[in-house]
């Protein structure tokens, strides 16, 4: 355009002669010149502003007042007064509040919305409904700036997100529900052990013709046979009704039980257990002491007890007993050994599921977790005091709920 100015106006000039139109000729040409730049501009202004019309229509989704709300992939926000505004458009709280369920998101956004100079740096998601439809996706919203009562920040569409949450929410409680069964399964194994091998113990010393076993004794052994079997049928009771959403925790039948004649019996079943090397002893407390429990829940923990104390004492004494403490008003229910004791670290962990010093027999690491449960729903407490190379003592405390059931006011 400049070349073809400069041609014009050199033409009168070889010429020699004075043209009237070249004026006339020099405006023409500028003012063409300044459409065409003028025509550029706005071409060029017109198409940046198409390109961002089409981004934002690739990126919107109505509200139901129709207000454009961009949220690509993510957008943002900025309340003020009772409105809150989205890049170019705008609502009031109230509005924006029925996109939003009732119940707890509506309650979490107007506390956002309220507390807001606690708001700066906070995260929360919520589901909104953002055309009408009644499907409601979730979104994240977080605060990015505080100015007065100005707050400005992002929200992000995090439905996907969500959906991968869940999935892995579900299988996680895919894979608990699977240990858990496997946990009531190893429960029943470890729980069944001592009076099934009571049952057995005694059925076959009854089984021997050359013995001679006075009627008292037959008579003593079948109670022993009895009381067992009807243990081993609680637990197996127990373990095809429990629910699993209880995670393995059983249903407690507390009674009156006398202390005595529990121990009495657990000795007994015990008795047959503990081999021949070892001296097992039954060490009395308080006589016609009354205790409410679940009788064959704890017992379960004393078997359990003594269950340990025969697998790891090879030499001296096993001692089954129960001690009243009157300071504490608190009932100790114990079984001290002369085996090969807990190291310090190990006392720490002895009661967490799983663990277990038993590298020998491969041992689970159950049975103390579930002795430490059985006694906590009994609102007492468990203990261990030991040393390596000396024994140990396990207890079980047990609470008396009344103090006239101590003593011979039973």
């Amino acid at each position: 355009m400049i070349s073809i100015l400069c041609l014009i106006s050199v033409v009168p000039l070889k010429a020699h002669v004075f043209n009237p139109a070249l004026p006339y000729q020099i405006v023409s040409v500028l003012l063409l010149l300044v459409a065409v730049i003028f025509f550029v501009f706005f071409y060029r202004k017109w198409q940046e502003h198409r390109r961002k019309v089409l981004f934002k229509a690739q990126t919107r989704v109505r509200f139901r007042n129709d207000l454009i709300f961009n949220y690509a992939p993510s957008g943002y926000w900025m309340i003020q007064g009772n409105v809150i505004e989205f890049l170019e458009n705008s609502l009031t709280l109230d509005k924006f509040m029925e996109c939003i369920p009732e119940g707890d998101q509506r309650v979490l956004f107007q506390k956002f919305v309220g507390k807001r100079s606690e708001a700066l740096g906070k995260k929360f998601r919520i589901q909104l409904c953002t055309n009408g439809s009644g499907i409601y996706t979730w979104w994240e919203f977080s605060c990015l700036r505080r100015e007065n009562s100005l707050l400005q920040g992002m929200i992000v569409n995090c439905e996907q997100q969500k959906k991968e949450e869940e999935q892995l929410l579900n299988a996680k409680l895919a894979k608990d529900s699977v240990d858990i069964k496997e946990t009531v399964l190893a429960n029943m194994n470890h729980d069944i052990k001592s009076p099934l091998s009571a049952v057995v113990g005694y059925s076959e010393l009854l089984s021997h013709n050359d013995l001679d076993i006075s009627e008292k004794d037959q008579q003593e052994y079948a109670r022993i046979i009895r009381t067992n079997a009807s243990m081993l049928m609680k637990l197996l009771d127990d373990a095809v009704t429990t629910n699993t959403e209880d995670m393995g925790v059983f249903k407690f039948h507390k009674t009156a039980v006398n202390l005595e004649e529990l121990f009495q019996d657990t000795f007994e079943t015990n008795n047959i257990l503990v081999p021949s090397n070892l001296k097992f002893k039954l060490q009395k407390g308080t006589e016609n002491l009354v205790v409410e429990m679940d009788k064959a829940r704890i017992k379960q923990v004393l078997n359990n007890f003594l269950s340990n104390a025969i697998k790891f004492t090879e030499l001296g004494s096993i001692t089954l007993g129960w001690e009243l403490w009157d300071d504490t008003d608190e009932v100790e229910l114990f079984v001290e050994d002369t085996g090969k004791g807990i190291s310090q670290i190990d006392k720490a962990k002895i009661f967490d599921r799983f663990f277990t010093t038993d590298l020998e027999h491969k041992g689970l690491g159950l049975g103390l977790n579930i002795c430490r449960a059985i006694v906590e729903q009994h609102d007492g407490r468990i203990t261990v005091k030991s040393k390596l190379g000396k024994g140990s003592r396990f207890s079980a405390f047990l609470p008396l709920e009344n103090k006239e059931k101590k003593g011979g006011n039973a």
